[in-house]
């Protein structure tokens, strides 16, 4: 059950509120978050560590990172910018071999050099869209771990 949200309740029954100055508490909001854990368990690894008592005396608790949503059609805005570099290159492919077919072979020349990155910009843009769609339902399964 250790480092799931709410174990500071089941492991340690003894609560004190301290007010502090907003500088102190930024600083220390600073150190937990530099640390990965939650101000709470800062304090008590410091107090813990004055009093030299044992470390499971002062549990680390991990900070909580509420499921990161991308903004709404993120994934979807970049498969329509897919297809539109997909039609940039099928028409750049006409382009090139009408110039071929015209004798126009330093156009012709120049447009085989834009293809592949075309193609390339392309594939890109889908799969950045599918690592996105990945990574989003990841972290909100994992959310949904840690809420449990």
């Amino acid at each position: 059950m250790a480092g799931r949200r709410g174990t500071e309740k089941r492991m340690l029954a003894r609560m004190v509120n301290i007010r502090m100055s907003a500088e102190l508490h930024a600083a220390l909001q600073s150190e937990a978050a530099r640390q990965g854990i939650t101000d709470t368990s800062l304090a008590r690894a410091v107090l813990a560590e004055a009093f030299t008592w044992d470390e499971r005396d002062a549990p680390r608790i991990p900070r909580y990172a509420p499921p990161y949503a991308p903004p709404p059609g993120i994934a979807l805005d970049l498969r329509a910018a897919r297809e539109v570099a997909g039609e940039t290159c099928g028409a750049a492919i006409q382009l090139a071999h009408a110039a071929r077919l015209d004798g126009m072979a330093a156009h012709h020349a120049e447009l085989e050099q834009i293809i592949p990155r075309l193609r390339r910009a392309a594939f890109e843009l889908l799969d950045l869209s599918d690592q996105i769609t990945r990574d989003h339902r990841q972290h909100v399964a994992q959310a949904r771990a840690v809420a449990e």
